[in-house]
């Protein structure tokens, strides 16, 4: 159970949060016509984004030409939001805005405060990979040449699942004692709910907001800094072909948009998560704003796993080109990791998401 569905089903259910203040916009979430519409996009959300990270999944696997690096780690941000859409959406939206209450039991309330953490984390996770990836290709070529095997790339992605894996049984154990609690009232509806106010929960939160979001992205921040410099400083003193130098430029601009696009949808969720578990939620109430701000933060949240297929597809030539025509991809075409690393010049214009051609 997530504190921002806890939110919305004191909401719904008209259970007092800070002074009770009714408003417009309470009662609209109330009504039959939010639901419909909530339930319809959040519908949505599922099939797109359920199918759109499938594709990404099979066509990659199905490729050998996409059996790069790139293309890996790019399958690794699927299979998160996948996590995400697949055991955690679907319950936690449900139990808010359609039964106003938790129906699933108590195994199902732990497991999705479980699976809650680990498709962000493995998200966060990979693009840091990525990032770092980009920062040896482009500012130390030569190292990156004989960095990236295909050990030290599967030791990474077993490092972002151990991680992920970690920090997900942390909460089940911290929220059973501490913080999210499964009851049953005199109807025999099933609520679980957070202890607002818990220091284990206040913690936990922000733990996870410095460690899975804060410092990923500054991490990330400096990796693109100095990409920029060394990208600027080969245009002043011509280190490359016009070509290279553009196909750098491109690489740099993609995979930094899609960790903006990571960190801009996900902001408002850490937001709203930790002026819940502060209990700062008393101040506001029922306020308008708030309400329709704790709305959008997770329209955004889920948003993100839906648009990234989307991103892949219109970014890369080489994915789509697969995907319109397998045969395009059959096997005679350089293929696995030392695509990437077959050449200086090659290591340096190798991107998150395939160059055009």
């Amino acid at each position: 159970m997530d504190v921002v569905e806890d939110f919305h089903i004191k909401i719904n259910s008209n259970e007092t949060i800070g002074d009770g203040k009714e408003d417009a916009v309470a009662h609209f979430t109330d009504s039959s016509v939010f639901l419909w519409a909530t339930m319809l996009t959040y519908g949505a959300f599922s099939l797109v984004g359920t199918l759109g990270n499938l594709v990404v999944i099979v066509v990659v696997a199905a490729n050998k030409p996409l059996h790069t690096m790139s293309q890996f780690l790019i399958t690794q941000l699927a299979i998160g939001d996948l996590i995400t859409l697949l055991f955690c959406m679907p319950f936690s939206v449900t139990s808010a805005y359609l039964f106003k209450s938790w129906p699933f039991g108590e195994f199902m309330c732990y497991f999705v405060a479980f699976g809650g953490c680990i498709g962000p984390s493995v998200s966060i996770l990979t693009l840091l990979v990525m990032s770092f990836e980009r920062y040896l290709a482009v500012v130390y070529p030569l190292k990156a040449k004989s960095f990236w095997t295909k050990g030290k790339v599967c030791l990474a992605c077993a490092f972002i699942y151990l991680v992920s894996f970690t920090r997900a049984l942390i909460r089940p154990i911290l929220v059973k004692n501490y913080s999210i609690v499964y009851s049953e009232d005199d109807t025999g509806k099933g609520k679980c709910s957070s202890t607002v106010g818990s220091i284990e929960l206040i913690v936990f939160n922000a733990i996870g907001g410095v460690g899975f979001y804060c410092i990923p992205l500054l991490i990330i921040g400096f990796c693109y800094a100095k990409i920029h410099t060394e990208i600027r400083k080969s245009i002043k003193m011509a280190a490359g072909s016009d070509d290279i130098i553009k196909k750098r430029e491109r690489a740099t601009r993609v995979v930094f948009a899609i960790i903006i696009l990571f960190g801009v949808m996900w902001l408002p969720i850490y937001i709203v998560t930790l002026m819940y578990v502060t209990d700062d939620i008393k101040v506001f109430g029922k306020e308008n704003w708030f309400i329709v701000f704790v709305f959008v933060a997770r329209i955004l949240e889920y948003g993100n796993g839906v648009v990234n297929p989307i991103f892949y597809s219109l970014l890369s030539d080489k994915f789509r080109k697969c995907l319109r025509n397998p045969a395009c991809c059959a096997p005679g075409v350089k293929e696995g990791l030392s695509e990437t690393s077959a050449s200086t010049s090659k290591t340096t214009s190798t991107t998150i998401l395939d160059d055009k051609k």
